[in-house]
């Protein structure tokens, strides 16, 4: 339990720095493994996923940032995601909703 509640402050606290762009711009590329592996893990705690979807949203938010999503969703990252859509927890669905919107508008 400590474990899970240490882990959640630190996807807090990565969440709050990505509220700065330039911060985050710079380690989104060692982000997107770590935040693929929380969502698509069976075995990571709901709040963690929730946390790991707000990242990727705001991730997206920046289309600078785009060519290494779309690079690291390429392959098996994309089908993975499909049944988080089906959990019990809409805040994950809608935030990975945003997340694909805010790609496919850039790549129009």
């Amino acid at each position: 339990a400590d474990a899970v509640r240490l882990a959640t402050r630190a996807l807090q606290i990565i969440l709050a720095a990505a509220r700065d762009r330039r911060l985050l711009s710079s380690s989104v590329n060692g982000l997107l493994n770590p935040v693929f592996r929380i969502l698509t893990s069976n075995s990571s705690p709901m709040v963690h996923k929730v946390l790991a979807a707000d990242l990727l949203s705001r991730i997206c938010e920046d289309s600078a940032n785009h060519t290494y999503v779309v690079g690291a969703m390429s392959g098996t990252a994309l089908p993975r995601l499909m049944p988080l859509f089906s959990l019990s927890n809409p805040d994950v669905a809608t935030h990975i909703a945003c997340a694909i919107a805010r790609l496919a508008s850039s790549s129009e």
